[in-house]
């Protein structure tokens, strides 16, 4: 959406009119702990942030951006933001990574425990009782070892992804230094 706005720092001498700025606007949402990242790296290709809603229980805030639409060099900002945001999701895609995968092998293991207990019940109630205490045992087991496979499969996804999510912040930073080169 484009609108004319009178720029206060442009009068013309002869008359004292005003002259107009056509702006054109953007609104994302990020997360609150990543608001100064984003607020930093969009301010690289021109865009100031109009207002700001944070009252949202999800820890995601609402920017508005606006930027001068008439910027030199406008085609190749375009495709530097747009790489800059790739990065920002791979980003977010990355450290999500490093606790999903460490809590969907713990609840895999917690359900193969609870498992093992109903069949633990199911073969003492059948009468077999040294049956029922082995799988007792290996399921109470099952139901222990979640918490330690979730701590070290998260610390060592941990370890895997930051090189990863290095990089992807060198690519956001690169983009930024040659956008802001860019703008006058």
């Amino acid at each position: 959406m484009t609108a004319t706005t009178p720029r206060n720092d442009d009068t013309i001498a002869d008359g004292g009119s005003q002259s107009f700025v056509a702006y054109e606007y953007l609104t994302i949402r990020v997360p609150r702990e990543k608001l100064p990242l984003y607020q930093d790296t969009y301010a690289a290709f021109g865009w100031t942030g109009e207002a700001y809603d944070s009252n949202s229980p999800t820890g995601v805030v609402t920017v508005r951006l606006k930027r001068d639409r008439n910027l030199p060099s406008k085609a190749v900002l375009a495709q530097l933001q747009a790489s800059a945001e790739g990065a920002l999701r791979s980003i977010s895609i990355l450290e999500r990574s490093r606790t999903t995968v460490a809590s969907i092998t713990a609840t895999s293991v917690g359900i193969a425990g609870s498992a093992l207990l109903a069949g633990s019940i199911f073969t003492m109630q059948a009468g077999h009782l040294a049956l029922s205490i082995v799988l007792g045992v290996v399921g109470l087991v099952g139901w222990a070892l979640p918490w330690f496979a979730h701590r070290l499969i998260r610390s060592r996804r941990t370890v895997a992804v930051a090189p990863l999510i290095d990089h992807e912040y060198d690519a956001v930073y690169d983009s930024c230094e040659r956008a802001a080169s860019l703008l006058p």
